[in-house]
């Protein structure tokens, strides 16, 4: 059944709660690939349920003042392998 939407609809705002994320993002260290990711980001957008290229989610977690308290901070890696959706941010906030 494809109806379930729990994904969508999870609500994390008990205090004390902790939201895990990893994601891929626009490429903060290869301007090149940044562009590549904002130019084909429509198309993906379209193809991939929504899913864009070129967000910069770790800056929006930042602004939208979570407390970060993975270990080391949230991390910023780019898995080349994966290309297009190599650029990475993972961590840990609480909410």
């Amino acid at each position: 059944n494809n109806n379930n939407n729990n994904n969508k609809n999870i609500d994390y705002s008990n205090s004390g709660g902790k939201y895990l994320f990893w994601e891929h993002v626009q490429s903060e260290t290869d301007p090149g690939l940044a562009m590549q990711q904002t130019v084909l980001t429509p198309l993906q957008s379209f193809l991939g349920d929504g899913c864009h290229l070129n967000r910069r989610t770790g800056e929006s977690i930042r602004k939208a003042g979570f407390d970060i308290f993975s270990p080391g901070g949230m991390e910023y890696v780019e898995f080349e392998q994966f290309g297009l959706i190599g650029p990475t941010v993972m961590g840990v906030v609480s909410v």
